[in-house]
């Protein structure tokens, strides 16, 4: 996952695929249900604080994360992740309490 930012109609996601894997609208239906069953379990929207160092530790993995931490975050400074169920990002929020109200 790459950025995700908020538009007026709601929320996307960019995704990069280091071997070239392509979502297609074969892939529509199983990602849908996947949604459907992440809204019906209504997983509460937990906001964390963390700083630069903790953020950059937490998303090492990902070239596209830590670029905006470092980028976007002073030394010392504090940013915001949200987690829903195991999932963890990047986020400035707010949210609205828990995925069933999607």
């Amino acid at each position: 996952m790459t950025v995700g930012p908020p538009t007026d109609q709601g929320f996307f996601y960019d995704f990069y695929s280091p071997h070239g894997e392509v979502v297609s609208e074969a892939n529509y239906s199983n990602i849908e249900e996947s949604m459907k069953k992440i809204i019906k379990s209504k997983l509460r929207f937990e906001r964390l604080e963390l700083t630069r160092d903790e953020a950059l530790e937490m998303f090492q993995e990902n070239k596209f994360k830590t670029h905006l931490l470092q980028t976007k975050v002073p030394d010392g400074g504090l940013t915001s992740v949200y987690r829903i169920g195991e999932f963890v990002d990047l986020c400035t929020g707010p949210h609205i309490a828990h995925t069933g109200l999607a």
